[in-house]
C-alpha cells in the first residue's frame, strides 16, 4: 500500500532533476502528513540518520522498507511489530550527513534481498 499521500517529486532512478541516480521514491505534501507502513513486519530501525528522522522495516519475505526526512522522531520503537496501514511517523523535512531535503516529503525506498528497488510498480494504484 502507499506510504503517505501526495505527489511524486522524485523518481527512482537516474533523473537529471534530481541530479543524479535516486535510490527511492519522494513524495511531496504538508509538513505533519501522516506516513504509514506500506506493509505488516518489524521495525529493524526507528531513529535518527542519514535521511534525519527515519523507519526501516522488514517484511520477513526479502523485503525492507525505508522511510525517511520525518518531522520528528518516529512513532514506533525498533522490535516493534506494525500492521500495514499503521501510522509510523510524520512527513518533514529532516536530513543528516548522508540526506539532503529540498522540501517537506517522504523518502521511501524498498530493498529486495539487499537490492535498492523501484518502489513504484509495488504500488497499489
Amino acid at each position: 500500500g502507499w506510504p503517505t499521500s501526495g505527489e511524486i517529486s522524485a523518481p527512482f532512478g537516474w533523473s537529471r532533476s534530481y541530479g543524479g541516480y535516486h535510490k527511492g521514491l519522494d513524495i511531496a505534501n504538508s509538513w505533519g502528513t501522516p506516513i504509514y507502513a506500506a506493509a505488516s513486519g518489524q521495525v529493524i530501525t526507528a531513529g535518527w540518520g542519514g535521511l534525519g528522522w527515519y523507519v526501516v522495516i522488514d517484511h520477513e519475505n526479502g523485503f525492507r522498507t525505508e522511510y525517511g526526512h520525518m518531522a520528528q522522531p518516529p512513532l514506533v520503537v525498533e522490535g516493534e511489530r506494525v500492521e500495514r496501514g499503521q501510522q509510523i511517523g510524520l512527513m518533514g523535512r529532516t536530513y543528516g550527513a548522508g540526506g539532503y531535503a529540498t522540501g517537506v516529503h517522504l523518502h521511501f525506498a524498498v530493498r529486495h534481498n539487499g537490492v535498492l528497488i523501484d518502489p513504484l510498480p509495488l504500488l497499489e494504484r
